[in-house]
């Protein structure tokens, strides 16, 4: 009998830490549900209503400029063909630094103003016919160097002797002149704050209008129109000639800047 008491004082000495830390694990398990429960349920308390409903009106304003563009960019090519690409590769470097030298020599444009702005390589193949039976294959006929160089220019009284030079020197592809501002964000800047002193204007006015006060600027977009750059009348095409070309005569026009502002306020 005693034996037996004391069997079972041992066991439940033995059973107690194991179901202290139980009981303390169910506790806890209790607490992390109930705080879930009551973060689900105030949740829910937002399910299917909108948000905070806020009074606001949106103005726009808008702001342009005509400016006489300040650089041109033209882009001169000299594309050639011959049987190996030995061949093709000296005449169409040899073309090019003859223009890049000229550019650079004798209308003094500076050296940060040339960009090579494309150059390839390119097999040539031609599909001929073989008599005997009709049939045709295709041949390997040669190769062709192609090399683009873009040029700004700031003098725009160099343009036509740019052009006219370039074509006297091998140039055989020139096109894309193009005129535009070379520090356009600055005149961006100006002009968008003449667009944002316009929206409040407007914003200021049609509070007065509606018996309501402005209280802060909730959202603000600047639109970005596409710009269009003036250009020449197309692409201007030469061909290897010995004949004397003539310098075209270039008239660069004036460039809009236009900005577009959208504000909205909160009114109350």
């Amino acid at each position: 009998m005693e034996n037996s008491q004391k069997s079972t004082s041992e066991w439940r000495s033995k059973l107690a830490p194991l179901l202290g830390a139980l009981t303390i694990f169910l506790m806890v398990a209790t607490a992390v549900t109930a705080v879930e429960f009551f973060n689900r349920l105030k949740e829910n308390r937002y399910i299917g209503r909108d948000l905070e409903f806020r009074n606001e009106i949106t103005v726009t304003g808008r702001a342009e400029e005509f400016l006489q563009p300040d650089l041109a960019l033209i882009n001169l090519g000299v594309t050639n063909e011959a049987q190996t690409v030995e061949e093709a590769m000296i005449e169409n470097t040899q073309k090019m630094n003859r223009i890049i030298e000229a550019l650079k020599t004798e209308l003094g444009l500076p050296e940060k103003d040339l960009k090579t702005a494309q150059f390839s390589l390119s097999p040539r193949y031609e599909w001929r016919t073989v008599k005997e039976n009709g049939t045709g294959e295709r041949i390997l006929a040669g190769y062709e160097v192609n090399q683009n160089l873009q040029v700004k220019i700031r003098e725009f009284d160099n343009i036509s002797q740019v052009i006219q030079q370039a074509s006297l020197l091998g140039a055989n592809q020139i096109g894309e002149l193009v005129f535009t501002l070379e520090d356009e964000d600055s005149v961006k800047e100006a002009i968008r704050a003449e667009a944002i002193a316009q929206a409040q204007e407007k914003a200021e006015s049609l509070a007065q209008q509606l018996g309501v006060q402005l209280v802060r600027v909730t959202n603000f977009r600047e639109d970005l129109p596409v710009i269009p750059w003036a250009r020449a009348a197309g692409d201007v095409v030469y061909y290897d000639s010995d004949e004397s070309v003539p310098a075209p005569s270039i008239q660069p026009g004036e460039n809009k800047v236009e900005v577009s502002v959208s504000i909205t306020y909160e009114i109350n």
